[in-house]
């Protein structure tokens, strides 16, 4: 058994791009608890008017039982470039550097890895009721080199009812760990969530 829940939230100004999301998965095998992860995210993209070069701020923290961490608060800053904007495709690259803490894991991991970051955001917005989305943050840890975490997330959305504003999305998301000390290296997980843009 395997659920999942989402909220997302979004503005977008001349000035600024800025989002916002919470997910939580729970799963169950033979009645034993396998999954019970949680993350909450954000991200702010400033805009520098009609140039392609802008700047972007980004945060996660993550609770995961089923790590050697539990808890992760990650983070990074840089520029950013947008190599197609015009509807109906986005393509954007980003390059930062931050760290992630981790913690309340087993004794003694408790500690903090600065990290640089390097990611693309790609959209196509097929038609008014039909999107592709990809993301990927390939991290590598600028304290013990060759070890690096990648996030890549990907799927497509549908809106099934425009009036009720009813959306339908599946994709997936994998978390994948050069080092993760014992535990598996990806972390892959398949959605098909109904929901509702309000």
């Amino acid at each position: 058994f395997n659920a999942r829940t989402a909220l997302g939230l979004r503005r977008s100004s001349p000035e600024m791009d800025t989002t916002f999301g919470f997910t939580y998965a729970y799963g169950t095998d033979d009645g034993e608890k396998s999954k019970s992860r949680a993350e909450l995210n954000g991200r702010n993209d400033w805009k520098f008017g009609e140039s392609p070069w802008g700047m972007f701020a980004q945060g996660r923290l993550e609770f995961d039982e089923f790590t050697n961490y539990k808890w992760r608060l990650s983070g990074a800053v840089g520029p950013s470039y947008t190599f197609i904007k015009p509807e109906p495709f986005l393509l954007r690259g980003r390059v930062g550097v931050g760290g992630s803490y981790e913690w309340a894991g087993p004794a003694p991991n408790e500690v903090f890895v600065p990290e640089g970051l390097v990611g693309l955001d790609f959209g196509w917005k097929i038609d008014e009721r039909q999107g592709l989305f990809a993301t990927i943050d390939y991290l590598p840890s600028l304290r013990s080199p060759p070890d690096f975490r990648l996030d890549m997330k990907g799927g497509y959305q549908i809106v099934v009812d425009p009036s009720s504003k009813l959306m339908l999305m599946a994709g997936v998301a994998d978390r994948y760990n050069s080092n993760p000390q014992g535990r598996k290296r990806n972390d892959v997980e398949y959605f098909l969530t109904l929901g509702w843009e309000f």
